[in-house]
């Protein structure tokens, strides 16, 4: 398959899955009745409520809104304006499409010896086949992600969409000043979306850093110039309220698939989840720390191992963060896909005593795709599972984060230690 033919194919590929989640979960989802999902109603729901002056964070709601006051501003100029059918068609429309270019970003920068047309070693690329079935494969894996994900009309994918995407401007060095912003917007959606700053501070990006220290602040004090100190002081001590108001059984719900929920629901203590969450939150925090004072990373990274980088910092969100919901497994696919072809290059090409970690890479790989597969339905059933709960409860979901961020740890060290020059994409200014 000639290269320029495989990447049109991988692009073409992605464009069918954005159209098609497009449709099934954007234009046949507001057409009558139609059927707005719960999370994304709730902003509408919180800008009602602060337009008419009501209790915006209500605990007793079904579920309550938990965003900062600054979010509900920013969706009361954007998404709100559109209203509810046309703003969960837009919600849908970008949020698969940034994943598709996050997925074509993260390949082609990766890798661009297997989409480039250019002269390459033997063993250092697949066959077109060979790659082909790969995605696919991951495609399966993470499809469940897919669907829940938009069932429930969540934000992840626009949230690690703008992270990468500030990746890619601060390595290219274009413009930190709007990466910044964005990813200041990220922490008043989500603070837990602090924990891919991690990424920058490996990277040693300390102007960035405070950069977007100081614009998360002026950006979550902002709606003080339209409403008065007292107004969003009282809006600031709801939104306090309603996150210490968590109780240990939402924490550890079967939809939340992290270290610390998985380990309370597996020993059946529930109430320890409010101890271990911050304890892997820690540990998390002390294991960046040291790497970035072990490992002294160059000013300028080549494209693949950023890449791998971005996949090791995915891969550590869903395992700390507090709420790792377990449709974030769309992000198998990208992550799944560089993790395997890597392996399975290395294990081509490099010498026997190398080539020993790219089988335990394998064999993680080989177990992860196992989970994978007993996700789908139609599988599982046959197996004589009948709910996905079931898998989800004893921590199924987090067992394949485990070992995918296992797998991206491995491949991000043998890629440090062959030591490669960086390979230049006449596609990665994209």
């Amino acid at each position: 398959m000639d290269m320029i033919t495989r990447k049109n194919w991988l692009r073409f590929g992605l464009l069918v899955l954005a159209i098609y989640t497009v449709i099934r979960f954007g234009i046949l989802g507001v057409q009558p009745p139609g059927k707005i999902p719960t999370d994304l109603l709730n902003f509408y729901v919180g800008v009602d409520r602060l337009n008419a002056g009501e209790l915006v964070y209500q605990p007793k709601d079904w579920s309550p809104f938990k965003y900062s006051p600054t979010f509900l501003v920013l969706f009361s100029w954007t998404f709100y304006l559109l209203g509810q059918k046309l703003g969960w068609l837009m919600w849908c429309a970008l949020s698969v499409l940034g994943f598709a270019w996050m997925a074509d970003w993260l390949w082609r920068n990766a890798f661009p010896e297997q989409w480039e047309n250019r002269a390459t070693p033997k063993g250092h690329r697949l066959k077109g086949w060979q790659l082909s079935l790969l995605i696919s494969a991951f495609f399966v894996f993470g499809w469940h992600g897919f669907i829940e994900h938009f069932s429930y009309g969540q934000g992840d994918f626009l949230i690690f969409t703008a992270f990468l995407g500030s990746v890619a401007l601060v390595e290219k060095r274009r413009n930190d000043a709007i990466a910044a912003l964005v990813l200041s917007v990220c922490l008043i959606t989500k603070p837990q979306s602090a924990i891919l700053l991690s990424y920058f501070f490996i990277r040693r990006k300390w102007t960035l850093l405070l950069s977007i220290g100081v614009c998360t602040v002026a950006l979550l004090f902002s709606p003080a110039l339209a409403w008065g100190w007292p107004r969003l002081l009282e809006l600031f001590s709801q939104w306090q309220f309603i996150l210490q108001s968590q109780s240990a059984d939402f924490l550890t719900g079967n939809l939340n698939q992290n270290l610390a929920a998985s380990l309370a629901r597996l020993f059946n203590e529930r109430e320890a989840v409010k101890f271990l969450s911050p304890m892997f939150l820690g540990l998390g925090a002390i294991s960046m720390m040291v790497l970035t004072w072990f490992w002294k990373t160059p000013s300028t990274m080549a494209p693949q191992a950023v890449c791998r980088l971005v996949c090791v910092v995915l891969m550590f969100y869903s395992l700390v963060s507090p709420l790792s919901w377990r449709w974030s497994t769309f992000i198998w696919i990208p992550v799944g896909v560089i993790c395997s072809v890597d392996a399975i290059v290395s294990r081509k090409r490099d010498a026997l005593r190398d080539r020993r970690s790219s089988v335990v890479l394998l064999v993680l790989l080989g177990f992860f795709a196992l989970n994978g597969l007993l996700i789908q339905k139609i599988i599982a059933h046959r197996l004589g599972i009948q709910e996905v709960d079931d898998l989800s409860r004893v921590g199924l979901y987090c067992l394949g984060n485990i070992l995918l961020f296992a797998a991206s740890c491995l491949v991000l060290r043998k890629y440090l230690q062959r030591n490669e020059k960086p390979v230049s994409s006449s596609n990665s200014r994209d």
